[in-house]
């Protein structure tokens, strides 16, 4: 969000006080990252990128969906909410489309959708 021209980011699970903090730092032309993500942020160098465009064609079109929603922040509960399947079809996807993309966490799936997402609103 931030690459593209966002001036913050802020976590659903963000308390009041840090949504309000958010704001104001935003309000007055400064940048907001949530705590623990520009933690997570400050190493994104280290990790490694295994997974190649190629293989964003690995997944099937609800991998895709799960991928998009996941990186949206949404929880394995509200994806299988959203797309109408059990919380167990939503874990074995992102067990499966994580193994076949590479990823370890739910940050670089993020940084996936990041970098593919013109691929993935194209398919």
């Amino acid at each position: 969000a931030l690459s593209t021209g966002d001036d913050g980011y802020v976590l659903k699970t963000a308390s009041p006080e840090e949504l309000m903090a958010a704001l104001h730092k935003v309000a007055h032309g400064g940048q907001w990252v949530q705590p623990e993500l520009g933690a997570q942020l400050a190493h994104w160098d280290e990790i490694p990128r295994r997974h190649s465009f190629e293989s964003m064609w690995d997944l099937t079109r609800r991998e895709q969906e799960v991928v998009e929603l996941l990186a949206l922040g949404h929880t394995n509960a509200e994806v299988a909410h959203t797309l109408a399947i059990s919380l167990r079809t939503v874990e074995a996807h992102r067990t499966h489309l994580m193994q076949k993309l590479g990823l370890r966490s739910r940050v670089e799936v993020v940084q996936f959708v990041v970098d593919h997402q013109r691929a993935l609103a194209a398919s």
